[in-house]
């Protein structure tokens, strides 16, 4: 079976799984799903060309009888998320697993194509007709599919040590052989990219290079070892974006390259290319600094970061408020990029303190490719956003709680993306100031303070401040003895590492019965407790 999916041969069971996947994606801020399309010269899609994956039904070329590809599709563009096709490019199987032995596998129809490296069976980029066969397949995917991005893994020789003396003697022409096995990888990369330009223009082309490019570093090198010239390609436009490998933690040991001086590295060879940091949160080394890993990428200039794999995620909580706001997917300039007009007749009407309904309409012309709404909430003009969220395409509002405000007043945009994530010009911005926002603040000074209170405009939510000097872990819980923690209610609001400043909380108390309670803080070394009551609702 799968690693994150599929988990059941029964179709029912994998499309809520996907289902599943995609909704707790959205939950979490993720704007982008890589979906393996092929791992091993199979497919989770309608192929002319290869067998369906043995995963899906636990026979090899079997129909599952739905098609994944276009079923994920579907589910994702609802929640406003790209999806880009997984291809696993030269690996396509293992003596182990008898794919040289299954019907219609391109190891068992042209055994000529392909060399073992142990128990792996690879196809050999060095062979001329292979790189033209994986052009057809990934083609087809590309015109039939609605896919957003394609990104090829494996997209390299699987080390130093292959046995292609015959191609070599015969097509090397007396390039040296390092040469020689990168320039027959470049050939599938600039032959791909110019023909899906030319097929769909807008679909975004990556990579996932082994992370360690530099030869003279640290091994494994990329270049040298695996003949990946993953720079070289961003160097002469035949990407969109690369996903490094760079799956190792922050600091330099004897055993592992530096995360922080390979992020570094990427961006500043992207030539203006997108750079996704890849992340192995299955490393436990990894996962204890994700967060730091995550801050790290953002300031050596990364466009984003993609984790490999979805379930070494766990539920989230090593984010540490890291994918706090839904994130605009960055748009690659060198694409044609048109701004149109966008939504309009903005409007922002209360409903509670701190709870906002928000409308807008479309001009009578509408782009029908529009797939989904982009909300802006700003402490300042348009310019430096904080995103709020994004809604599928036939809803055209938004029930927005502002818990923790920023200021005391702050403005709502609009835009409209369309298929390719191209964003229209903003609506007129609508100004909102924040009512009892100077009384609430005299309640929170620096170094650490914390207030609890019931919201006097509405007895159902309790309204917390409190205020940070410094950068602290803070946890905040509701229990009902101040004196220990094994209390017949235990409520944990707040968990997580925090930036110095001010911040309010509004907390849902339905579900509370009347009572006294004490909210307690904890952040760095300081306790701080406060008694509450609790009226009936």
């Amino acid at each position: 079976m799968g690693l994150d999916w599929p988990k059941s041969h029964d179709v029912k069971k994998q499309q809520s799984s996907l289902t599943g996947i995609v909704r707790t994606l959205k939950q979490q801020n993720f704007n982008t799903i890589f979906f393996q399309v092929r791992a091993r010269g199979d497919a989770y899609y309608t192929s002319s060309y290869e067998p369906w994956a043995e995963n899906l039904t636990g026979v090899p070329g079997r129909n599952p009888g739905y098609d994944p590809l276009a079923f994920l599709i579907e589910q994702a563009h609802k929640e406003g998320i790209e999806v880009h096709a997984w291809f696993n490019l030269y690996k396509v199987g293992s003596t182990r697993s008898g794919t040289e032995g299954q019907l219609h596998h391109v190891a068992g129809t042209h055994p000529d194509w392909v060399y073992r490296n142990g128990e792996e069976v690879w196809l050999n980029p060095g062979n001329p007709l292979v790189n033209p066969y994986l052009i057809r397949v990934a083609l087809e995917i590309v015109r039939k599919y609605d896919i957003d991005g394609i990104q090829f893994d494996f997209i390299r020789y699987s080390g130093p040590k292959i046995s292609d003396d015959a191609e070599y003697q015969r097509f090397g022409k007396g390039v040296g052989r390092a040469d020689w096995r990168r320039s027959n990888v470049d050939k599938f990369v600039e032959a791909f990219y110019d023909s899906a330009e030319l097929i769909k223009p807008l679909l975004k082309v990556g990579a996932t290079p082994v992370g360690n490019f530099d030869p003279s570093a640290q091994r494994p090198s990329g270049f040298a070892e695996f003949y990946q010239n993953a720079v070289g390609w961003m160097e002469r436009g035949k990407i969109d974006y690369v996903v490094p490998q760079i799956y190792w933690d922050i600091g330099n040991s004897p055993d592992d390259p530096d995360f922080a001086a390979l992020a570094r590295m990427w961006s500043f060879k992207a030539n203006g290319r997108h750079v996704y940091a890849g992340i192995a949160p299955y490393k436990p080394e990894v996962l204890r600094e994700l967060h730091k890993q995550i801050d790290t990428a953002r300031a050596a200039g990364c466009s984003g970061h993609a984790f490999f794999r979805l379930s070494n995620l766990g539920n989230f909580s090593a984010l540490r408020g890291r994918y706090a706001h839904a994130a605009t997917i960055p748009w690659m300039a060198w694409k044609t990029e048109v701004k149109s007009a966008g939504p309009w007749q903005l409007a922002v009407t209360p409903l509670a303190p701190g709870v906002y309904h928000v409308e807008w309409s479309m001009p009578d012309v509408v782009n029908p490719m529009w797939k989904s709404y982009r909300i802006y909430r700003s402490t300042i003009p348009w310019g430096d956003e904080s995103v709020a969220t994004v809604t599928g395409n036939t809803t055209t509002f938004l029930v927005d709680t502002v818990s923790q405000p920023p200021a005391p007043g702050f403005t709502y945009t609009v835009t409209a993306l369309d298929e390719h994530n191209r964003e229209t010009l903003p609506s007129p911005a609508v100004s909102i100031t924040m009512e009892g926002w100077e009384e609430l603040m005299q309640i929170v000074t620096t170094p650490v303070r914390f207030s609890a209170t019931i919201d006097p405009d509405d007895n159902s939510r309790i309204l917390i401040a409190y205020s940070l000097p410094s950068r602290l872990p803070v946890s905040i819980v509701l229990q009902q003895d101040a004196r220990t923690t094994t209390n017949p209610l235990l409520e944990n609001l707040i968990g997580e590492v925090k930036q110095p400043g001010t911040y309010v909380v509004g907390v849902d108390r339905k579900g509370f019965p009347a009572g006294e309670y004490y909210m307690i803080l904890r952040a760095g070394d300081v306790t701080i407790n406060r008694h509450l009551a609790l009226g009936e609702l």
